[in-house]
């Protein structure tokens, strides 16, 4: 009995110093951890998998940790993923860098024995051995992962516990299987997504949802597998909110989901307009259904960044995000990009992961769904009933500074305002629209007046059948705009009361209006945009992005939308000034000027093809769709040629400075470089530094259009009128004038010819005489090719004679294909009366299609115009 109490007493102290020798963390040492490297995109979804699995199984829980690495956090090394310790690391789609970063932690994992399993993401790597789990053997694990929902995350976890850490007494239950795509509604029953348009529309009906009103179609990515649907849950919401109804597709690639889901069974599409979550559209597939289909598509953006970064920024959609958020769309023909949603980051006290999840800009999706509606109204009320206002430029004081950069003002209106009333608009009653009647009242009530000249305001109040704004109505308007952009306005231009800019005063009356001038016939206005300012050198305010709308400025817009009641505005040519007033770059707030300016109307911008730079800032900050029109015809000279570069760089520079600052350096060092070999300083009495960089830019712009003039024999441009005859012929030769796969048609007639090729473009002036001989050669060909239609095989020998018979093989051969691209180019060059088409078929709420915008010489696949260009 004593030796079993002192044997008790042995194995008690024993039992003693064991536990002293223990480690305090022992308990921690027996638990199995579970490391998921993801996309931010992926974490919401997974801490809420994680949540579901703590609240169904409590006590295994505690026996788990699982950790969550955010793919962005491990990009910017933030954080430093712990693996040492791991039971089972899942890397899913990571950054190639993170991937090499991780080499080292994963084989001491490995070595561990951790198991590695990998989805997505590059081969390289399964090469390599990171993995050591192959998921071709475990389906499930993948189909939990890629049908994804806090449902099967929390199935996921307990999968991989009983597969790779060893706990095989856990009960796992098979993945739920979630659509991959189809029509989403946040209030459908079961997965909230039907499979096919008729099912989405007999629910929709029956759950009293359906209007009798038009359709909108929302394309949107699958963001339900990650319960991300915050912003399209918003959009939805507010589209039925205006009383509208909704299609709202989830799934991949765009132009699939729209045949699919938005055209009934005969083809027609179901939806009278598109928003578009989706940055990529198949840029063939896309524009040929949304041409057939004839609707627009309207871009909305979720951004990559927090919403507050957003709301900070000048810029407004980073740099980073410009290819994709922006361009991507834009190659498809998507208008208008408008914010919506943005990201909000914050740590999950339930779980300790860091959630990056989409929130909406509930104002912003206002705005959209009311420009939305817009288009819709246009879509919807005959011509006849539609309100339109044509705004043309007068920026410079005087009565002859009206006009669009490079286009026949007056004619053009002419055509524009008889193809709108043969379209059925409403523009009055036995109403003369000849180009000499309009110029004639245009000058007398339709122009901008001189703060110099009150006389001239005193006459055109009394005389011209203006608009007078009551002062006192503008204030109720006004008070209405965004408190924080009014701040902006009154800081320099000071309160209405005290302004005296394009006011007159009744002094009967004792009561002050706001002057707008312009025409009213029917149902169109007519008018000039006003001044950015007043000085004499406004044209230097043209495009100061820090100069705020003045209140005249702002009534103008502000009588449109309330008063006139406009439909929509057609900014009549290049030059104008909206885009260019304060705000973000891309992206507006509700405190951006043109965004303020345009509110929900929709703009339609007729723009000169080749100034790509400067149409872009219509595009994404006037929310213009552009309908580009053709340069005039040019009569090919040595200057032309040589100064092309120059004003190819400019709005190159102009667009990447407040974008790109390094980029925008490298085109100011080119634009200087080529001013001073070609000595435009002496011609322009300025110096060529940085230093003025910004004055000689408002000097080089009127420089090159003073040397583009001498080259334009034939005149302006025309409105939907097309080149004909020797104009169309010149026009062709300074097409084929450049050097590309091929030689230039100077060189392979010179060729022919048996003329010294090299040496006439070295010494120029010495061989005036051959120039001359070969251009005269060339217009011959392409006479006889283009109007006379002359087949080749006997235009050559007739124009050639002996020269064609002798030249070699491969100079019959450049000849042939150079004359062939004239011919083709001719037939693009007569399609200009789709300019004026584009415009009706905007006006209706159709699509234009997209193309690359240029000057047609240097890329003839800028033609035909009439397009929505990009650049």
């Amino acid at each position: 009995m004593a030796w079993n109490k002192r044997f008790l007493v042995v194995i008690l102290n024993v039992c003693f110093i064991l536990i002293l020798t223990v480690p305090a963390n022992a308990g921690a040492l027996t638990k199995k951890k579970l490391a998921f490297l993801i996309p931010e995109t992926s974490t919401k979804v997974m801490a809420e998998g994680i949540s579901k699995f703590k609240e169904e199984y409590p006590a295994l829980a505690k026996k788990v940790d699982v950790v969550v690495y955010p793919g962005r956090d491990l990009e910017e090394k933030s954080v430093e993923p712990d693996l040492s310790d791991a039971d089972v690391i899942f890397l899913c789609h990571l950054n190639y860098k993170v991937m090499l970063d991780m080499e080292n932690d994963l084989k001491i994992a490995r070595s561990g024995g951790a198991r590695v399993i990998g989805l997505g993401g590059h081969d390289v790597f399964r090469v390599k051995g990171y993995y050591n789990v192959d998921v071709a053997t475990y389906p499930e694990m993948v189909a939990y992962w890629e049908y994804s929902g806090p449902e099967n995350v929390k199935r996921l976890i307990a999968y991989l516990l009983r597969e790779f850490a060893g706990m095989a007494d856990i009960t796992i239950e098979p993945p739920i299987e979630m659509p991959l795509e189809g029509i989403y509604h946040p209030d459908a029953p079961g997965s909230k997504v039907f499979e096919t348009l008729e099912s989405y529309l007999e629910w929709y009906k029956k759950s009293g949802h359906l209007k009798d009103a038009s359709w909108v179609g929302l394309l949107a990515y699958n963001t339900l597998k990650a319960n991300d649907n915050m912003v399209e849950n918003a959009i939805i919401r507010q589209i039925e909110k205006e009383g509208l109804n909704v299609i709202c597709t989830i799934g991949y690639p765009a132009d699939e989901m729209f045949q699919k889901y938005l055209l009934t069974k005969d083809g027609t599409p179901q939806v009278d307009i598109i928003v578009s979550l989706m940055f990529s559209h198949p840029k063939e597939k896309s524009v040929e259904l949304l041409a057939n289909a004839n609707i627009p598509i309207i871009r909305a953006i979720s951004l990559y960044n927090k919403i507050e970064e957003w709301e900070d920024s000048s810029q407004g959609v980073e740099p980073f995000q410009l290819a994709s958020q922006i361009f991507l769309p834009e190659l498809s023909g998507l208008i208008e990009p408008i914010v919506v949603g943005g990201k909000r980051i914050f740590f999950d006290e339930r779980t300790g992961v860091k959630i990056t999840e989409r929130v909406p800009v509930n104002e912003r999706i206002e705005k959209l769904v009311r420009r939305t509606k817009s288009w819709l109204r246009l879509k919807n009320l005959s011509n006849n009933k539609k309100k339109i206002a044509v705004l043309y430029y007068n920026h410079h004081t005087g009565k002859q500074n009206l006009g669009a950069s490079y286009l026949d003002l007056f004619a053009s209106l002419q055509v524009l305002l008889e193809s709108l009333k043969g379209a059925g608009y409403f523009l009055g009653k036995d109403i003369s629209l000849t180009k000499e009647i309009l110029q004639d009242m245009i000058i007398m009530q339709g122009r901008n007046i001189s703060t110099k000249a009150p006389g001239e305001l005193e006459k055109l109040v009394k005389e011209g059948k203006i608009v007078l704004i009551p002062v006192e109505q503008y204030k109720e308007w006004y008070r209405e705009l965004p408190q924080d952009f009014r701040k902006g306005v009154e800081q320099k231009w000071g309160s209405v009361d005290k302004t005296t800019l394009m006011t007159w005063e009744d002094k009967q009356k004792k009561k002050k209006y706001i002057v707008i001038p312009g025409l009213i016939y029917g149902n169109l206005f007519l008018g000039p945009q006003p001044f950015r300012g007043w000085l004499e050198e406004s044209e230097h305010l043209y495009h100061d992005i820090t100069l705020p709308p003045h209140h005249q400025y702002l009534a103008f817009y502000l009588w449109l939308k309330h008063e006139f009641k406009v439909d929509a505005v057609i900014h009549f040519g290049k030059h104008g000034t909206l885009e260019w007033t304060p705000g973000k770059q891309v992206g507006l707030s509700e405190n951006c000027a043109p965004d303020v300016l345009m509110q929900d109307i929709p703009d339609i911008y007729p723009y000169l093809m080749d100034d790509v730079g400067e149409g872009i800032q219509a595009k994404r900050r006037g929310y213009g769709v552009i309908i580009d029109h053709m340069i005039p015809a040019i009569k090919m000279s040595g200057l032309y040629k040589e100064y092309a570069k120059i004003n190819e760089l400019i709005p190159l520079y102009e667009q990447s400075k407040n974008q790109t600052p390094a980029v925008a350096e490298k085109y100011k060092k080119e634009i200087l470089k080529l001013a001073k070999e070609l000595g435009i300083g002496k011609d322009i009495g300025m110096e060529l530094d940085k230093e003025h960089f910004d004055d000689l830019l408002d000097a080089l712009h009127d420089y090159l259009a003073e040397i583009r003039s001498q080259s334009m024999p034939y005149g302006l441009h025309i409105l939907g009128v097309s080149l004909k005859g020797e104009s169309l012929v010149s026009m062709v030769m300074a097409m084929l004038g450049v050097e590309t796969d091929i030689p230039s048609i100077q060189e392979i007639v010179a060729r022919i010819l048996k003329m010294d090729w090299k040496n006439m473009k070295k010494h120029p002036g010495k061989y005036i005489k051959e120039a001359e001989k070969i251009d005269a050669v060339c217009e011959v060909l392409l006479t006889k090719a283009i109007l006379e239609k002359i087949p080749l095989e006997k235009a050559f020998p007739e124009t050639l004679g002996k020269n064609y018979t002798g030249a070699s093989s491969k100079e019959k051969r450049w000849l042939k294909e150079i004359i062939d691209r004239g011919i083709s180019y001719a037939e693009k060059l007569c399609q200009c009366d789709q300019e004026i088409k584009s415009i009706l078929n905007a006006l209706n709420a159709g699509y234009i299609p997209p193309g690359p915008g240029n000057d047609p010489i240097r890329a003839p696949d800028a033609l035909p115009t009439g397009r929505n260009f990009y650049g």
